[in-house]
């Protein structure tokens, strides 16, 4: 398809050509669920930890979701960037190309996707003080990117901008709670 960019190739590459109807519930689920009871486990996991270990990483699982939500919230307000269903809409109804969407159709405010951007924040978040955890939830993390190009909800260039701003922010977030963490130890 000529005039299209790059960007919505690749989109039209795996919205349509990794579209499986098998796939379909499984990557609605990762894309609805994965971000809210992922962070919902890691911080019912560790709160009960902390009594036993007084560490902060339930602390790092809050900030670093409430982070990534004000940091989102901000640039889709900055950049406010249309979706794939408004960006390719005219093609669409010419009939020149197909669109799938799984979920709810959203049309605005595409830049960066909220979803990644928690999702990465939450792994960046422990990648200083845990490793090991920063690269399991790196997993979902990446899951979370690719379903929200599967369902039609972002472009890829969305998905990487979430990647990106909510890596940052997860080890901005890290850094902050690391150091009142060590502020709030008794000193010897």
């Amino acid at each position: 398809m000529t005039g299209l960019t790059l960007d919505q190739r690749l989109f039209l590459a795996v919205n349509q050509g990794w579209s499986r109807p098998l796939l379909d519930p499984l990557m609605l689920m990762i894309t609805q669920w994965t971000d809210y009871f992922l962070p919902l486990a890691l911080l019912l996991f560790f709160r009960a930890r902390a009594r036993e270990q007084g560490r902060p990483e339930a602390l790092l699982v809050i900030s670093s979701i409430l982070c990534a939500v004000a940091v989102a919230f901000a640039l889709k307000a900055l950049f406010d960037t249309p979706r794939p269903l408004k960006a390719l809409a005219e093609l669409a109804q010419a009939g020149k190309i197909e669109l799938r969407v799984l979920g709810k159709p959203l049309y605005e405010r595409g830049l960066p996707s909220s979803h990644t951007l928690r999702m990465f924040s939450l792994s960046a978040a422990f990648w200083p003080v845990h490793r090991s955890i920063s690269l399991l939830l790196l997993v979902p993390a990446c899951l979370v990117g690719l379903s929200r190009i599967y369902v039609g909800a972002h472009f890829p260039s969305d998905v990487a901008a979430g990647a990106f701003f909510g890596a940052i922010t997860g080890l901005l977030v890290c850094a902050a709670v690391t150091r009142w963490a060590a502020r709030r130890r008794p000193r010897p």
